[in-house]
């Protein structure tokens, strides 16, 4: 059966991050929202680079995934920038932990507000 590229999605790997990692994020992305992939296929071609590609069963599920997968690997980027600054504000490393993690939660929770192609670090 030939998938439809339209509800293929890529990720790409990140070189501080192993191929284990990678896949057991997704795989508890997905088993967290009941979705089960059409495909889920290692990547490792000097045309389509290195990473995974996720097959899906509509373009709903690919569009879902790329968008909510896409912002917790970038909120998860941002969180060292997050530590320094909120260690500045308290001076204590456990309030500024506090306030991460409250500011992590916050953005989770407004996660459904944030337009693509923005900056996050904003």
């Amino acid at each position: 059966m030939a998938l439809n590229s339209a509800f293929v999605v890529r990720v790409e790997k990140k070189p501080e991050r192993s191929f284990r990692e990678i896949m057991s994020d997704i795989r508890t992305w997905l088993d967290h929202r009941k979705i089960e992939p059409i495909s889920f296929e290692p990547v490792a071609k000097a045309d389509r680079g290195v990473g995974f590609e996720i097959g899906f069963n509509s373009a709903d599920e690919a569009h879902l995934f790329d968008q909510q997968f896409n912002f917790a690997r970038m909120l998860e980027a941002q969180i060292p920038r997050l530590r320094r600054y909120a260690r500045s504000l308290t001076r204590d490393v456990s309030r500024a932990d506090d306030l991460v993690q409250s500011c992590l939660t916050r953005a989770v929770a407004k996660q459904h507000l944030w337009q693509p192609g923005t900056d996050l670090h904003a």
